[in-house]
């Protein structure tokens, strides 16, 4: 029997094309096996019987969480940078007025754009901190 494996080395299904098990391995018993250094290795060895395929589906569930998290990041980071760029239009006015009437408005502003980036900072470690699908559904990457 042949499969095709993921980039994580576990098996993903039965392919004519994939790597050849271990001999003796056939149907689902293929999943509980990985690939690593070029050579099989049981990826549930405290599982016993058909009890693995629980133990991969948390695993699986786990990836699909990190993958969520992977792609809500780079919008947490497009927030901070559209918010900050709304405060440009400040940066030029707290100038012109520090420059007129001797204040110092523009440490204000780039008081406001720090917050931004402190709110940011803490929302990714927010996301980093999520473990359950739940959780991750309630997470919105724009509201910090």
């Amino acid at each position: 029997m042949k499969v095709l494996i993921d980039s994580r080395g576990y098996v993903v299904r039965e392919d004519s094309a994939g790597i050849e098990m271990p001999e003796g391995v056939t149907g689902a018993d293929s999943l509980r096996y990985k690939r690593v250094n070029n050579a099989w290795v049981d990826a549930f060895p405290d599982d016993v019987g058909d009890d693995f395929m629980e133990s991969r589906d948390v695993l699986v569930r786990s990836w699909a969480i990190d993958d969520h998290k992977t792609n809500l990041a780079p919008l947490i980071k497009a927030e901070a940078a559209r918010q900050i760029e709304a405060l440009a239009w400040k940066i030029e006015r707290a100038t012109e007025v520090d420059a007129t009437d001797g204040t110092t408005t523009l440490a204000d502003v780039y008081a406001e754009r720090a917050a931004v980036r402190a709110a940011s900072n803490a929302h990714e470690d927010a996301l980093d901190a999520i473990t359950t699908q739940e959780a991750l559904d309630a997470f919105h990457p724009a509201n910090f």
